[in-house]
C-alpha cells in the first residue's frame, strides 16, 4: 500500500455522503507546516491530516485521539472535551483553505462563533473525520462560514457551523492586548475567597 505522501498530490474519489468527489491530500507534514504558519503549539493541534476538495468547498480532517487530548476530562472515563471537537472542526476548514492557498501570508483566522450539537462521546482510539462545507466565503474573502458533520466510522458524533474572519496578523497581538487592557483592575462580582 502506497505511503499517505505518496498520494498527497493525486486526488482520489472519495465517498462522502453526497456521491463521490475528487479530494487531495494533505500530509502530515504539510499540515505541521500549517500549524506552524498560524502559530499554533503542539498540545493545541487537532487535525493530523485533511482531505480537500477540489472545487475548495469541501474538506475532510482526520484526527486519531489519543489520551494526552482527553486528559483531565473525566478521570477514568477520559472522553474528547466539546471544545476541542469544534476546534478540530474549525482547524479542518482553515487548514484546507491554506493547502489550496487562499489565505495570504498576513492574514490569520479569528472564530467568532460555533454552534454545535454533540450526539455522542469521544474516547482515546477513535479515529475521527471532520465532514466540513464552507458555506460563504463573503465578497471580500475575509469573512467566511462553514458546516459539516463528525463522523468515527458511521457513527455520528456531533454537527457543527463555524464563522470568522480572517484578519492581517499584525492586528491579532493588538487585539489580544487590548483585550487585556480592557480586563485589568476589573474586579469579579463573583470572587474567590481565601
Amino acid at each position: 500500500m502506497a505511503k499517505p505522501e505518496d498520494r498527497e498530490n493525486k486526488p482520489s474519489g472519495v465517498e462522502d455522503g453526497e456521491g463521490e468527489r475528487k479530494y487531495r491530500y494533505v500530509s502530515t507534514a504539510e499540515v505541521t507546516e500549517a500549524f506552524e504558519h498560524f502559530r499554533y503549539g503542539p498540545s493545541k493541534r487537532y487535525v493530523d491530516a485533511v482531505y480537500v476538495s477540489e472545487d475548495g468547498k469541501h474538506a475532510v480532517g482526520v484526527l486519531r485521539v489519543t489520551e494526552a487530548h482527553c486528559e483531565g476530562h473525566f478521570e477514568g472515563e477520559p472522553i474528547l472535551r466539546g471544545v476541542d471537537q469544534i476546534e478540530a472542526f474549525a482547524q479542518t476548514y482553515l487548514l484546507g483553505q491554506y493547502a489550496l492557498g487562499r489565505i495570504p501570508q498576513e492574514l490569520g483566522p479569528l472564530f467568532a462563533e460555533a454552534h454545535a450539537s454533540f450526539k455522542n462521546p469521544v474516547k482515546p482510539g477513535a479515529i475521527l473525520n471532520m465532514y466540513v462545507e464552507q458555506v460563504d466565503a463573503g465578497q471580500s474573502g475575509n469573512v467566511f462560514s462553514a458546516k459539516g458533520k463528525t463522523l468515527s466510522g458511521d457513527v455520528l458524533i456531533s454537527e457543527m457551523e463555524i464563522s470568522g474572519a480572517m484578519l492581517p496578523t499584525a492586528l491579532l497581538p493588538r487585539l489580544i492586548a487590548r483585550s487585556a487592557r480592557q480586563q485589568t483592575g476589573i474586579s469579579p462580582k463573583f470572587p474567590i475567597r481565601e
